[in-house]
Order: structure tokens, then sequence, then C-alpha cells
């Protein structure tokens, strides 16, 4: 085998890993959106996704997936604090002021 060879089968594997990381953290997003509706608190279909990621990727990968998707939620907070602070009267919920009581 050559050096060309060689490059191209770990990019090719270095691009599967990453497919397979960023697959399984849409599907970790999609599942947290799917609610099942247990009496009295309802539970979503995320806990069964993360059973079944562990299972089938095995422990690296679904950690590698479940860190990802820990990372996507942090950023995804920060953004929304920063658009809260360049924009402070667009607040969903606004305190009422003591003098317009």
């Amino acid at each position: 085998m050559n050096l060309e060879t060689t490059q191209s089968q770990t990019l090719a594997k270095l691009t599967q890993e990453i497919s397979i990381i960023l697959v399984g953290t849409i599907l970790l997003t999609l599942s947290a959106k799917i609610v099942v509706p247990f009496y009295p608190v309802p539970m979503s279909t995320q806990t069964l996704v993360v059973l079944g990621l562990g299972l089938f990727l095995g422990p690296v990968r679904s950690s590698l997936v479940v860190v990802t998707y820990l990372l996507k939620v942090c950023l995804a907070c920060r953004s929304s604090q920063a658009r809260l602070r360049l924009w402070p009267d667009r607040r969903i919920l606004r305190v009422p002021q003591a003098d317009t009581w």
C-alpha cells in the first residue's frame, strides 16, 4: 500500500465516524421532542434512544454522541442568553414595574 491509499482510507474512516456521531446526535435531538403521554408525568423517548445508541454504537461512540449533544445544548443556551442581552425588550417574561401596579 502506498501513502495515498492509506491517507484516503484514513479520511474515509474519519468521515464515517463523524457521520455516525452526527446522525446519533440528530436522533437524540429528535427523540427529545417526542413525548409519550404517561400519567402523571409525560416521558420523552430520549431515554430509549440513549439506551439504543449505547447498545448499537458501543460505549465510546455513544459517549461521543451524548457529549456532542450536550455541547450543542450548551451552545444553544449561550446564544439565547446573548440574544436576550442584545434585545432586552424582547424577553418572553416581563416583570411589571412597581409603579404600574
